[in-house]
């Protein structure tokens, strides 16, 4: 069962990372992108996965979280775009999305466990663990 449940779990979680969206309806500013990630990581800087961030993130739908994890690879990408424009040296002062300190990297990472625990949460609810254990073992994958 610990196998199945592990297999399972890393399905889950390779799913939600391949349909992430890497594109946003328009170009946002570095200063939306600052004010959004502070917005949302409000409450859980620093905290990893568990119940509390279970609890933060309860009232988010999938597709609010996935919205929101196009947006931080958005930022993401235009940051690191800015920050290698300029010497090494001159880097940090533009790192406005903390990416040096892993703060952005925590906040997705939140939201794709999150996703990834109701969509385990869904196939043990509607008691699908024994045919997705079936289907595997059969190598249909």
């Amino acid at each position: 069962m610990f196998k199945t449940a592990a297999v399972l779990i890393l399905a889950v979680l390779a799913f939600p990372f391949s349909t992430v969206s890497q594109q946003v309806e328009q170009p946002l500013s570095m200063e939306t992108c600052v004010a959004d990630l502070n917005t949302w990581s409000s409450g859980l800087d620093g905290i990893p996965f568990g119940d509390q961030v279970r609890s933060a993130l309860k009232p988010l739908t999938q597709k609010e979280m996935l919205r929101r994890v196009g947006i931080l690879n958005y930022c993401e990408a235009s940051s690191l775009t800015q920050m290698k424009a300029v010497p090494v040296a001159q880097r940090a002062s533009l790192d406005k999305l903390g990416i040096s300190s892993g703060g952005i990297q925590l906040l997705r990472e939140n939201y794709m466990f999150e996703r990834s625990v109701r969509y385990f949460d869904f196939v043990v609810r509607h008691k699908l663990l024994d045919q997705f254990d079936r289907e595997d073992e059969l190598g249909e994958r």
